[in-house]
């Protein structure tokens, strides 16, 4: 899964007709996080337009680019922001998720890793990283990096959906039912975990 990027250091902030590009910024994360995604990516890109070289601007709009199911631009907006702002944890872990999208599963892992050397206890980095070792079919590792993903965030709910998952690859169904359970427990709504625990009862 792939996460919104923010700014570590204040944006320069110049004025371009009606934003600054600190405001034009917010603007477009506001937009985004409401669901607004036209009018985040249309101001992502008017950031983008004005600075030329807005990390975050590049890492979010590829992450609306990936919500599109637009993987090719998604990667090359991800990759522009890690130029960009090479130290970005989460930047790297949603080039993983992007790569992991296109089914290239070793350059994902090598993506993912490298936000976890970034940033050791990134919860949402290790929960992905069990998710790429889950289609490699490596479910020991699998289970033991979304197992770290909940230890560093107990409420973790993708985290104990993806545990799920492992459990019931693993043929380990009374578990997984436990791991669903919790999931549906931290979020009742979540739509995939009753779809999971409906999978298992059958």
């Amino acid at each position: 899964m792939a996460g919104l990027a923010s700014k570590k250091t204040k944006p320069e902030r110049k004025c371009y007709g009606k934003f600054s590009i600190i405001e034009a910024l917010k603007a477009a994360t506001s937009a985004h996080i409401s669901g607004e995604i036209k009018d985040a990516e249309s101001l992502y890109k008017q950031v983008i337009k004005m600075s030329g070289m807005d990390s975050v601007a590049f890492a979010n709009l590829g992450v609306i680019y990936k919500q599109k199911v637009q993987l090719d631009k998604a990667l090359s907006a991800t990759l522009k922001a890690i130029e960009i702002e090479p130290d970005n944890a989460g930047i790297h872990m949603n080039l993983g998720s992007i790569l992991q999208d296109q089914g290239k599963l070793k350059q994902a892992l090598s993506a993912t890793l490298k936000a976890i050397e970034l940033q050791p206890d990134y919860s949402e980095a290790h929960k992905n990283l069990g998710g790429i070792l889950k289609d490699q079919g490596e479910l020991d590792q699998a289970l033991n990096s979304t197992l770290k993903a909940i230890e560093l965030k107990p409420d973790n709910v993708d985290a104990y959906i993806n545990l799920g998952f492992i459990f019931l690859e693993r043929g380990q169904l009374d578990k997984a039912h436990a791991e669903i359970s919790k999931a549906i427990e931290l979020n009742p709504d979540d739509a995939v975990a009753h779809i999971m625990l409906g999978r298992i009862e059958e």
